[in-house]
């Protein structure tokens, strides 16, 4: 397991390190909420226990979060970023117990743009923070929240309460048989 913490050190580093052309517009808002999306991560992970994926899963939750390159982080893009094939990740994840890649980026996307909407600094209406966290635009952002924690952002009043309610979802998803893919 130690070859794992040194490649994802090595990983990290060097995308925490590197500019993110187009997403200059994110970084402010990421700057001004950091504290906010730290305290959903570590809910999260909270929620998943003493897990020997929750390295794994802390590096996905946080590329969702800042997206890639002014984007949206793709499963493809984090495998690419992690140096670690698919198939065998993805069966690591199930063998464990914790949602699929795609999920853990769409909760680290929606733990920022949650930030934004419950940092008091921000001016921004809820549309705004949604598009300038790589949503087209308010109601795809609400349809996508609504999806994974069954909440409105209007209904989002602590970040607590949105890990709560993603992980939730995503364990209902679990006992009907949709292993917390979603739909």
């Amino acid at each position: 397991m130690n070859w794992r913490r040194e490649r994802m050190a090595r990983v990290i580093a060097e995308y925490e390190g590197s500019e993110h052309p187009g997403g200059a517009f994110k970084h402010k808002h990421l700057a001004a909420a950091r504290e906010l999306i730290d305290e959903g991560v570590a809910e999260v992970l909270a929620q998943f226990g003493d897990n020997p994926m929750n390295w794994e899963c802390e590096r996905l939750l946080r590329m969702g979060a800042t997206g890639t390159n002014g984007r949206r982080t793709t499963p493809d893009d984090a495998f690419r970023r992690l140096d670690v094939d698919k198939k065998d990740f993805r069966k690591e994840l199930r063998d464990h117990q914790l949602p699929p890649p795609s999920k853990l980026l769409a909760w680290g996307q929606l733990l920022s743009v949650a930030a934004g909407w419950l940092d008091p600094r921000s001016t921004n209406s809820r549309d705004e923070t949604a598009l300038s966290f790589g949503f087209s635009d308010g109601g795809s952002c609400s349809t996508r929240c609504h999806h994974h924690s069954g909440l409105y952002p209007s209904d989002v009043t602590s970040m607590a309460q949105f890990v709560r309610a993603l992980m939730e979802c995503w364990l209902r998803d679990k006992r009907r048989g949709r292993n917390g893919r979603g739909k």
